[in-house]
C-alpha cells in the first residue's frame, strides 16, 4: 500500500479537510502521538512504551 503510515498520519493531522497541513495542526498531530506513546505520562517515551504502542497498534489492525 503506498502512503502507508505517513498517508495516515497526513489526513489525522489535516483536522480541517483542506488537503494540507497549517503549523498548528502539525503541532496537534505531533503531540497527540507522543500522548498516545507516552503510557504513564512522565514525558518520556520509552522503547517499552514505542513497543507496546506498536504491538496495541497491530493487535487493533488484525481486530478489523
Amino acid at each position: 500500500k503506498r502512503g502507508g503510515m505517513m498517508q495516515g498520519l497526513v489526513r489525522q493531522a489535516d483536522t480541517n479537510g483542506d488537503r494540507a497541513i497549517s503549523r498548528a495542526e502539525f503541532d496537534a498531530a505531533v503531540t497527540a502521538h507522543f500522548t498516545r506513546l507516552d503510557a504513564n505520562r512522565d514525558g518520556t517515551v520509552t522503547v517499552e512504551e514505542r513497543r507496546a504502542a506498536r504491538q496495541a497498534m497491530r493487535a487493533a489492525r488484525r481486530a478489523g
